[in-house]
């Protein structure tokens, strides 16, 4: 019910100076206590050195989710590097909404798929990209953290 609610409110856009401390926040909370310093990521948002884009949902003008995408440099797929939804927007939608936004850029330009790194540990995380369509390609073992497998999920995009 939530997510009929706030459907008409929500607005997909690029990131921009303004989101700076929201997202840094963001990166010290969830992002930190699993990959490390996200610094050279959060500079990378918004000067879009290495990233191809990045995104907020914003949901009653307040950050309700980030979404940034990096290239892969042979151009043969789009990688969603980063998806969160803040606490108090879950089950509304917001996840669903930005993996629209990143099937639709990804086709856009060309790419034939899109893939998605998530860590074992994050079942729901796992369970949410199974869901709208993404299978298991891979698992690697102790890349962002020791003795952690991240799962890496892909999804083949029709033209």
């Amino acid at each position: 019910m939530g997510d009929m609610l706030n459907q008409n409110s929500m607005v997909i856009r690029s990131v921009h100076e303004d989101d700076y401390r929201t997202l840094k926040d963001m990166s010290v909370e969830i992002l930190e206590p699993l990959y490390g310093s996200q610094e050279k990521a959060l500079n990378e948002w918004f000067t879009r050195g290495g990233f191809k884009h990045a995104f907020v949902l914003l949901s009653e003008k307040e950050i309700a989710g980030f979404l940034s995408l990096k290239a892969d440099p042979k151009k043969q797929y789009l990688k969603i590097s980063t998806l969160v939804i803040f606490d108090g927007h879950k089950r509304m939608g917001c996840g669903r909404r930005l993996l629209a936004k990143s099937i639709e850029m990804a086709k856009e330009q060309g790419y034939s798929h899109l893939k998605v790194t998530v860590s074992e540990s994050k079942q729901e995380s796992l369970d949410f990209f199974i869901k709208y369509g993404f299978t298991v390609i891979n698992r690697i073992t102790g890349k962002y953290q020791l003795n952690v497998d991240e799962i890496i999920l892909e999804m083949e995009l029709t033209k």
